[in-house]
């Protein structure tokens, strides 16, 4: 539901889903996107309220950071090869990231 309504509700465009952090990070990305801005968006779904969502949150920050190519061809393949990506931004944004309750 989120998925299909990002752009709606978050004003975030879709990326990809379950995006794989491959061998070294192994994880799954919930939710993929890019903001109006350009900028690289990772969003988690939990169930219930921890601690352990803001380390998953850094552990994805790395992940960018270190894979920001990946983000891009990710983004391109979605969204056409127009797409403007703001990826040098990745750290400045940790400051001012959100956390939805939805």
């Amino acid at each position: 539901m989120v998925e299909e309504n990002c752009e709606e509700l978050l004003s975030i465009r879709f990326i990809a889903s379950e995006f794989p952090t491959g061998e070294r990070h192994r994880g799954r990305i919930d939710t993929l996107g890019i903001d109006t801005e350009g900028n690289p968006t990772i969003i988690e779904y939990k169930k219930t309220e921890n601690d352990n969502i803001i380390n998953q949150g850094l552990f994805y920050l790395d992940w960018l950071v270190d894979h920001k190519g990946d983000f891009e061809v990710a983004a391109k393949k979605k969204l056409g090869n127009d797409i403007e990506i703001n990826s040098d931004s990745v750290m400045k944004k940790l400051d001012k990231s959100k956390l939805y309750r939805l």
